[in-house]
């Protein structure tokens, strides 16, 4: 059984409560373990992983994210949060930074983004430091090809084993403890007699 603190605790409590079902919340809580461990990550804008598109414009304003409420500080590229999402504020598409730093919003966002397959295969272009290539990968599993499809890490990351079937196997896990499915009975009254 994987040990969680606290912090992460609370924020994998705080994302799958806004998972509409259990294959999102697997997959939610499989993007949140693969990119921060269940931690929200503030960005000291010193890009150690080498990512491209970091300016000491775009450092600075990363920076921004430790005067937000986070558990960890990282410096992997421009991304921020739980999720480790690349905020508007930083050229990306997952909105404002404030958001991708809070567990329940960067999942929501992330849903947005999400469709559930049975398809384990990943196929596509992916970014390295110095460019971009193309990875042809079948994972042990859909959640991890479906998380690749909306996260799109570096190439590198992608083909790593933090995208196997072990990581996979602690999302479940994670799952099985904090979802909890919408009651069976969670329709109003109003809607099933038919008075709508």
């Amino acid at each position: 059984m994987v040990q969680l603190d606290a912090a992460q605790d609370r924020n994998f409590r705080a994302a799958l409560a806004v998972a509409p079902g259990r294959a999102e919340a697997e997959r939610l809580a499989f993007g949140i373990w693969t990119e921060s461990r269940g931690y929200v990550y503030a960005n000291d804008g010193r890009n150690t992983s080498n990512s491209p598109g970091v300016t000491p414009a775009i450092a600075a304003i990363l920076r921004r994210s430790l005067d937000l409420p986070h558990d960890q500080v990282g410096s992997n590229g421009r991304s921020t949060g739980p999720l480790q999402q690349l905020s508007s504020d930083v050229g990306g598409a997952w909105g404002d930074m404030a958001g991708t730093m809070d567990p329940a919003e960067s999942s929501r966002r992330f849903l947005d983004a999400l469709t559930v397959t049975n398809n384990p295969v990943y196929s596509g272009i992916l970014l390295t430091p110095t460019g971009s290539r193309r990875v042809d990968i079948t994972l042990s599993s859909p959640v991890a090809a479906d998380v690749l499809r909306v996260q799109q890490p570096l190439a590198d990351e992608a083909q790593s084993s933090n995208y196997g079937a072990a990581q996979v196997a602690i999302a479940l896990e994670i799952t099985d403890r904090f979802y909890a499915p919408p009651p069976a009975n969670w329709w109003p009254a109003w809607f099933t007699q038919g008075s709508f």
